[in-house]
């Protein structure tokens, strides 16, 4: 039987889940997918009701329920203070219509879909990818339900054609709750065995039913991503083999720990492993990862192939990071140059390797030649021995940071392409936030981290932004932006950034 397309496919039946232990925390409440099936049509209740029981464990002490009328069907959803799945049994036709809900409906706008498969491209041998579904009301109690099922798209000579399950495919329904400002995360098969027809190379889209819990109405979302062939895509680049890294967890999947360092360094570390042999780890923890190797999939993501995980007695030093300070250098015509930092600090990371500084060759369109290859900007990275003044700033919403960087950013100086690079490494740490504190920094940090180019540049423009993550809107008072100069001659532009 394949999957009906219809959005009644959640009406039928409905458990609210959350996973054994620590699985799903920072995930907006995500529940818990059980192996999964097509649900039955209405006059099949009684084999659904068998199916979602003998799957049960033992019934929490407490329970609640709610339900609602959707699309003439009954629609239960329950919760309970255990995290363990629950038995349930659908209500009779005719029970009577109950809800709580009094939340505000969201738009479509404020649902998003994403990718998360902890990687910048999906290849025909991953079997498994990540879907974060994300509410980004400011309201909490605007509320959506959705649950596992799915259905995939291919783009075909410019038409998306639906790629059909393999038959015997069921789901037994989960739902979902996104409330404003959550992000559950559900896990999207690629293996071939669930499908009609091979997952190969070429653009797909996901397919995902949402309703709005404040009316009933209904609404289709879409994800579009990549697949590649694994034959052909080019191999991950080995950053380090043998080592021992100290991680925060951020968010744990079934198939791997999501981290970043425990000090504030935006960077996302995929530590690759069944995370089912570790029910003791919770998101939040530091722990210390020993690994085989370790490969760079990009500036901003590495994969850890981990020999040991274990919890970490680590103490914060305190330390800031000048987190991916890039450089770009435009030169009126092809030139040598050379670059040099005086940091008040300890420089960490550096592309191309620094050593006594930087001497390259620099095009006019912003292209870096050194060694062979070429570069986009140069890239260092360290710890900071100072502090900048952040008691001036902005305080902005998460859900506004890319308008207001998009404004700011203009007015200081940072073209369009610039502009978008910096908001692709730093906006994921910021719209999830509920609020930023923001200040550019000034003084405080060009005499720090002083720059020594020759030839001498006739326009410098540098960039460094200080955010703080707040949960409630901060009484700042607002700072005063000094206007960039117009780009004349030879023009070298540099941002970064650090979390306080």
């Amino acid at each position: 039987m394949n999957i009906r397309r219809k959005i009644s496919v959640l009406c039928a039946a409905a458990v609210l889940l959350s996973s054994a232990g620590c699985k799903q925390q920072g995930q907006g409440g995500a529940a818990a997918s059980t192996e999964a099936t097509v649900t039955q049509p209405a006059a099949e209740t009684s084999a659904v009701e068998d199916t979602v029981t003998s799957a049960a464990h033992e019934a929490a002490p407490q329970q609640t329920y709610e339900t609602t009328m959707l699309d003439g069907e009954s629609f239960v959803i329950m919760t309970t203070s255990s995290r363990e799945l629950q038995e349930t049994t659908l209500p009779p036709a005719d029970a009577p219509v109950m809800t709580s809900y009094t939340g505000e409906p969201f738009s479509h706008d404020d649902i998003k879909l994403e990718i998360i498969s902890g990687a910048d491209r999906i290849t025909t041998d991953v079997d498994h990818i990540s879907l974060r579904m994300s509410n980004t009301s400011q309201d909490p109690s605007a509320l959506a339900i959705t649950g596992e099922n799915y259905s995939l798209e291919k783009l075909d000579n410019g038409s998306w054609r639906p790629v059909e399950f393999a038959e015997g495919m069921y789901w037994i329904e989960v739902a979902y709750e996104i409330s404003g400002m959550s992000q559950p995360t559900v896990e999207i098969s690629l293996e071939d065995k669930k499908y009609a027809e091979p997952i190969t190379a070429g653009k797909y889209r996901i397919v995902k039913p949402v309703i709005n819990h404040s009316d009933g109405t209904s609404d289709v979302y879409y994800c579009e991503f990549e697949i590649v062939d694994s034959d052909t895509a080019p191999q991950y680049d080995v950053e380090e083999e043998n080592g021992t890294y100290t991680f925060l967890i951020d968010e744990i999947r079934p198939d791997m720990f999501v981290c970043e360092m425990p000090f504030p360094l935006p960077q996302r570390y995929y530590v690759i492993c069944d995370t089912a042999k570790y029910p003791e780890l919770c998101v939040g923890d530091v722990v210390d990862v020993s690994f085989t190797v370790m490969y760079k999939e990009s500036m901003y993501y590495h994969r850890v192939m981990p020999v040991s995980i274990t919890l970490s007695d680590y103490a914060s030093p305190g330390e800031m990071v000048a987190a991916k300070p890039v450089i770009y250098l435009y030169p009126e015509k092809p030139e040598q140059v050379s670059v040099s930092i005086d940091f008040n600090g300890r420089l960490t990371i550096t592309d191309p390797v620094y050593g006594n500084g930087w001497n390259v060759t620099a095009l006019p369109d912003g292209t870096i030649l050194h060694g062979g290859r070429e570069y986009p900007y140069l890239f260092w990275e360290g710890r900071m021995d100072f502090d900048v003044d952040t008691s001036r700033g902005f305080c902005v919403k998460g859900s506004d940071t890319k308008a207001f960087l998009t404004e700011k950013l203009a007015y200081i100086g940072m073209n369009e392409s610039e502009a978008a690079e910096f908001m692709e490494f730093w906006l994921p740490f910021m719209e999830k936030n509920e609020y930023n504190v923001i200040t550019f920094a000034g003084a405080d940090y060009s005499d720090n981290a002083k720059l020594d180019i020759s030839p001498s540049p006739d326009t410098v423009i540098r960039v460094f932004m200080s955010f703080s993550p707040s949960g409630e809107y901060v009484d700042i008072p607002e700072q005063e932006l000094e206007k960039a100069p117009e780009r004349t001659g030879f023009t070298v532009v540099e941002w970064g950034g650090t979390v306080k």
